[in-house]
């Protein structure tokens, strides 16, 4: 009897650790860690301005991304389908970073011409610039049950959501190598995935955007795995963020530019990350530390009618 009395004191001071070591990275991640000097940390020696690239970066999380890299002091090419929305990030830039558009339809991925176009079209616009960071963030949302979705809508969303992703890192990573050879500077990627990707995560009737975005988690850590040497991949795994894609409203929602800059203040530590605070809070209380489950029930609960107000929305929209 003591020995389980014992055995059953060490796992819980096991559990009281860990729990305790989880505490005290969090504060450092996001209360005590500064910022790296990103211009430092990918600039090539004896080189000019830095470049990233953003895809879907015209409006929401995209042009938060862009927004704040070029408050970093980084050039941008961003890439989207919404002209209008590139002219007004254009026009909010004016004077502060340079900045080139390019309009694309990342639905075209599915035929050999579309990759064939954006190579041409990123090609031209990276030429004898130094790209130091790629931000993968382009994504359309599906609310359509699988069963009752036609086959072109699950070919968009693979497309749009997933194939684009390999697409910029397959046209990018290798200059990023070849940078790196040549001058020793790493580059970094952020492929922007979601929380409906994740299999713990409820999903409501979301399915084929949460399959088409897991497709995101994989190719980063595989990235990572591959080009660590002189790449910083972070997966960033947004959970409720507004946006005209998500105008829900669920519990523990923020804005694109806290995702963005607590996603940027971590580029160069993490591998991955919720971003803000608030969200690494309500992870680890629905789905770490779970409570008997009693918390992540209520979330769901509370957040049932958002989903449902969410597809209204949206067959508003069609």
């Amino acid at each position: 009897m003591d020995a389980v009395l014992l055995g059953l004191a060490l796992i819980g001071a096991v559990q009281v650790i860990a729990v305790c070591v989880d505490l005290f990275r969090g504060i450092r991640k996001h209360l005590l860690r500064t910022r790296m000097d990103l211009k430092t940390r990918y600039g090539s020696s004896g080189t000019g301005d830095l470049w990233a690239v953003v895809t879907g970066g015209a409006g929401g999380i995209g042009r938060a991304y862009a927004m704040e890299l070029a408050g970093a002091g980084f050039n941008l090419v961003v890439i989207d389908k919404d002209e209008k929305g590139l002219l007004s990030m254009k026009s909010a830039l004016d004077g502060k970073v340079q900045v080139e558009t390019i309009a694309f339809e990342f639905a075209e991925l599915g035929a050999m011409e579309g990759f064939t176009k954006l190579e041409k079209l990123v090609g031209d616009a990276a030429a004898g610039k130094d790209v130091a960071i790629l931000v993968n963030n382009v994504a359309e949302f599906q609310h359509k049950k699988l069963v009752d979705a036609d086959w072109p809508y699950v070919l968009r969303a693979s497309n749009v959501n997933a194939h684009s992703y390999a697409a910029m890192a397959k046209l990018l990573v290798p200059g990023f190598a070849k940078r790196s050879e040549q001058s020793g500077a790493r580059s970094a990627v952020i492929n922007v995935g979601t929380c409906a990707a994740e299999p713990w995560n409820p999903r409501f009737q979301f399915a084929i955007y949460g399959a088409t975005k897991a497709y995101t988690h994989i190719l980063s850590s595989s990235l990572r795995e591959v080009h660590s040497k002189h790449v910083d991949v972070l997966t960033a795994v947004p959970r409720q963020t507004e946006t005209e894609m998500n105008p829900a409203g669920y519990m523990f929602t923020v804005q694109p530019a806290q995702h963005a800059k607590a996603v940027v203040d971590q580029l160069g530590y993490e591998a991955e990350t919720y971003g803000p605070l608030i969200h690494c809070l309500e992870y680890n209380l629905r789905f770490k530390y779970r409570f008997f489950g009693l918390f992540d029930s209520y979330v769901q609960r509370c957040n049932l009618s958002k989903n449902v107000g969410l597809v209204q929305k949206y067959e508003k929209r069609a």
